[in-house]
């Protein structure tokens, strides 16, 4: 959006792509953009719109993943690049009980806001599982996830939320177990809180 863009350069720091183009506002050409949402989750205006991404609308998937739990409960983000068609189906039969497993084409456009909508939404514990960069089809997403991670975890520490609620795992191309032992440390940490 136009009008909300500062100029701040902050999409052109963070695209791996190097699409962003900056004179009075920043553009970001559609034939460079490769769709990683890094710069969508960066922009501290939320200038950035992406055409076939709705900002909303993984707070309101994980409202209602939340919404049919019962007892205490978990949500992981999961960056689907090596998930099967399987588990972003919900079709695995050794889900962890009480989390709900969100698949995404990249944990790149999981901002701060949506991790910490998920607390306010009822999340007791959240998981941000991302690939190793060296295997993350998008470069620098595990670094900038990451990132992210520890900032809402200080934002989590001055309200008085333990931030070990809030975890990232770079286990997302190790497989299947290496996924599920990443849910069942939330589910634990889930179960603390």
């Amino acid at each position: 959006l136009v009008d909300k863009c500062a100029a701040c350069l902050t999409c052109l720091r963070v695209c791996p792509f190097e699409a962003p183009r900056v004179t009075d506002v920043a553009r970001i050409p559609s034939d460079r953009c490769q769709a990683c949402g890094i710069c969508v989750a960066e922009c501290p205006a939320n200038a950035i719109v992406m055409r076939s991404y709705n900002p909303h609308e993984l707070v309101a998937r994980t409202l209602e993943a939340l919404e049919g739990m019962g007892g205490r409960k978990a949500v992981a983000y999961i960056g689907g690049f090596c998930a099967t068609a399987a588990e972003w189906r919900s079709e695995v039969g050794d889900r962890v009980p009480g989390v709900a497993e969100i698949y995404l084409s990249s944990t790149g456009g999981v901002s701060v806001a949506e991790v910490l909508h998920a607390f306010e939404n009822g999340a007791d514990a959240v998981a941000v599982i991302t690939c190793k960069d060296a295997t993350e089809r998008y470069p620098t997403v595990a670094l900038r996830t990451r990132r992210r991670v520890e900032q809402a975890q200080e934002m989590l520490k001055e309200i008085g939320i333990s931030p070990a609620r809030l975890q990232v795992f770079e286990v997302a191309d190790a497989g299947r177990g290496a996924v599920r032992e990443a849910l069942a440390r939330i589910a634990q940490e889930a179960a603390r809180a």
